[in-house]
């Protein structure tokens, strides 16, 4: 088995506010609570307060009109896992010790922006300060201290993220050379390129649907 890889353009995405409202319905479904199937236009009955409630705080949390068009359904009581890879941002040279250029500085709160919702747990980056710099909006936005994991120990840093257990959501920026290596390591035996001129790749790899099912991997631009 081989994991999907889909690629797709991120301004058609919204990384945090689905999320936001199935973490939500599943809070209220393991509270008991009975969960509606609602879709685009007016339903034929009052909408319950706790529907209301989860529709709302998604809203509030950002997500966008699309919310309003989403089905929302009772969905399998299972972890939501999700790992975010990305290399760092545009550097200012190719010496070995580079920083982060302008414009790999605002890539880097781009991607801090982006997501903020995502509910991500840990961060993890080299110990090449340009991948601490390309994490860091998003380690100041979550209030997270990054790990440091050595470039060149690609099982070593998954080992650590299996240890987070099955519901973490976890970043990881890291380097050309050594993304496809994590990803490959993921589970992903589609083979991933990245060109040295190329900052703007964000991994999403997100578990199978069924247990030792191969996990889905997104490929997005941001």
């Amino acid at each position: 088995m081989t994991a999907r890889t889909t690629d797709h353009p991120l301004d058609s995405i919204v990384l945090g506010g689905i999320v936001t409202v199935r973490d939500r319905l599943l809070e209220l479904q393991a509270q008991g609570r009975t969960i509606y199937r609602l879709e685009s236009g007016d339903p034929s009955f009052s909408i319950p307060d706790h529907v209301s409630e989860a529709i709302q705080k998604a809203l509030r949390s950002g997500l966008a009109l699309a919310v309003l068009l989403l089905v929302v359904c009772a969905v399998p009581a299972r972890a939501q896992e999700a790992i975010y890879i990305v290399r760092h941002a545009e550097r200012a040279s190719d010496d070995p010790q580079s920083l982060l250029s302008a414009e790999g500085h605002t890539r880097a709160a781009r991607l801090g922006e982006m997501l903020r919702d995502a509910g991500i747990t840990a961060v993890f980056v080299t110990e090449y300060e340009r991948t601490v710099q390309t994490a860091q909006p998003a380690v100041t936005r979550l209030g997270l201290t990054p790990i440091v994991n050595k470039a060149d120990d690609t099982p070593g840093l998954v080992a650590k993220v299996r240890a987070l257990g099955p519901s973490a959501r976890v970043l990881i920026a890291g380097h050309s050379d050594t993304v496809p290596k994590i990803l490959a390591a993921l589970g992903c035996a589609t083979p991933v390129t990245i060109a040295k001129g190329e900052f703007d790749n964000l991994f999403i790899v997100m578990p199978g649907q069924a247990p030792g099912a191969p996990p889905l991997v997104l490929r997005l631009r941001y």
